[in-house]
């Protein structure tokens, strides 16, 4: 997961508007309960890319999933 975040990271440096990177980014900070910063990947993917992109349609369905209550909390837990 490092070693992916590292070469999206990079992506991102070459070239900061590509939006699969964006959205890749995101998904990765996701795992890693990064979630202020997948945000932020997400709103730019949302914001720039075009509503017909397959990322554009991933960025929005990650989105939906980061509004759902977590299962703990569905259920009292933690």
């Amino acid at each position: 997961v490092l070693l992916a975040l590292a070469l999206f990271e990079a992506a991102l440096a070459l070239a900061p508007t590509d939006l699969a990177s964006h959205v890749y980014r995101a998904e990765i900070r996701m795992r890693q309960g990064r979630v202020d910063l997948a945000v932020g990947d997400l709103r730019y993917a949302l914001e720039n890319g075009d509503p017909d992109d397959p990322f554009t349609a991933r960025a929005e369905q990650l989105r939906r999933l980061l509004r759902r209550p977590s299962r703990g909390s569905e259920r009292g837990g933690r």
